[in-house]
C-alpha cells in the first residue's frame, strides 16, 4: 500500500473459496504487529466468511519509519481507498476493526467516511478507550492532563454533530405523501447514486470532510478484567450512544475462576 510516495505492508488473509460477505479492515494493538495478528485473521476469516486485511504501522514488524497520529489516520484513509478503488469492494460491505490503540484509528476513518457520506457496513472496538488521555488517567491521575488528547473516541462516538442537521441522511427523502415502497426504491436508489458519486476523487473529500459522529452499527468488545484500558471505557461509550439511540452493542468477555480475561487474554 502507498500513502504519499511511501509504501508500508498490509496482511490480506482471503475468505474460503474466495467468497465472503464482508472485507474487514484491521487496525491492530500496541504490543504486537501486522504478522502476529495475522494468525487470529485466519480464524476470523472464516468465521465472518469475510476476506481480512491487517494493515502494519510504521515502526512496526516491517515497517520502517516512526508512527503518529496524523501519519496513521493517513495510512486509515489509504488502505480503505485502496480496498474501495482497487479491490473494488462496496463500502457497505467494509467492516472497520480497530483493537486497542487501533481502536483511535478505526474511529477516525470511521467518522471521516460519515462526514463523506460514505456509510461503512459496520465498526468493531475491541478493547477501545474514550480517549487517549482518559485512559493515562486512569493510571496516572493528574498527570495525565500532561498528555496530548489524541483520539477522543467519544466525540465521533456519542456527540451530536453541530451541523448535523444541514447534512441530510443519504437517500432521504422529504416526500411523505409516496407509499412505503415507493420511498424504499428512491431512497435506495438515491442511496447507491450518491455513495457511488461521494467515492469518486476520494483523497479531495477526505481532505475537505468533517469528522461526524459514527451512525454505522458498532460493536464494543472488552474484557471484564482489562487493567490497561479498563472495561468502563467501552461500558461509557455504549450507553452513551445507546442513549443517542445510535446502533450498538457490547460484548462483554467474563472471567473465570480458572482464567482471567484481560487486555491480552480474550477469545
Amino acid at each position: 500500500l502507498n500513502v504519499s510516495g511511501t509504501h508500508f505492508p498490509a496482511v490480506l488473509q482471503i475468505a474460503k473459496d474466495n467468497i465472503a460477505n464482508t472485507f474487514i479492515i484491521h487496525f491492530h494493538g500496541n504490543a504486537c504487529d501486522a504478522s502476529q495478528v495475522s494468525v487470529s485473521a485466519r480464524v476470523e476469516a472464516r468465521s465472518f466468511n469475510s476476506h481480512y486485511m491487517v494493515v502494519e504501522y510504521p515502526g512496526y514488524g516491517l515497517a520502517d519509519g516512526t508512527s503518529t497520529e496524523s501519519l496513521l489516520n493517513s495510512i486509515a484513509f489509504s488502505t480503505f481507498k485502496y480496498v474501495v478503488e482497487v479491490l473494488k469492494i462496496p463500502p457497505e460491505k467494509i467492516v472497520i476493526y480497530g483493537r486497542s490503540v487501533g481502536s483511535g484509528v478505526a474511529v477516525h476513518l470511521a467518522s471521516k467516511l460519515e462526514g463523506m457520506g460514505i456509510p461503512i457496513g459496520a465498526l468493531i472496538l475491541h478493547s477501545p478507550y474514550t480517549s487517549i488521555r482518559d485512559v493515562a488517567k486512569d493510571i496516572l491521575g493528574c498527570t495525565s492532563l500532561l498528555f496530548a488528547n489524541r483520539w477522543s473516541n467519544w466525540k465521533a462516538l456519542t456527540h451530536k454533530d453541530v451541523n448535523d442537521n444541514s447534512v441530510n441522511p443519504i437517500g432521504y427523502n422529504n416526500n411523505t405523501s409516496k407509499s412505503n415502497n415507493e420511498e424504499k426504491s428512491e431512497t435506495d436508489t438515491n442511496t447507491n447514486t450518491n455513495v457511488n458519486r461521494n467515492i469518486n476523487n476520494l483523497s479531495e473529500k477526505y481532505l475537505n470532510a468533517k469528522c461526524l459522529t459514527i451512525k454505522s452499527p458498532v460493536l464494543f468488545l472488552h474484557a471484564d478484567r482489562d487493567q490497561i484500558i479498563d472495561h468502563h471505557h467501552s461500558a461509557t461509550l455504549n450507553l452513551k450512544r445507546s442513549h443517542a439511540k445510535l446502533k450498538t452493542e457490547l460484548f462483554t468477555q467474563v472471567s473465570n475462576e480458572y482464567f482471567t480475561k484481560d487486555h491480552n487474554m480474550y477469545d
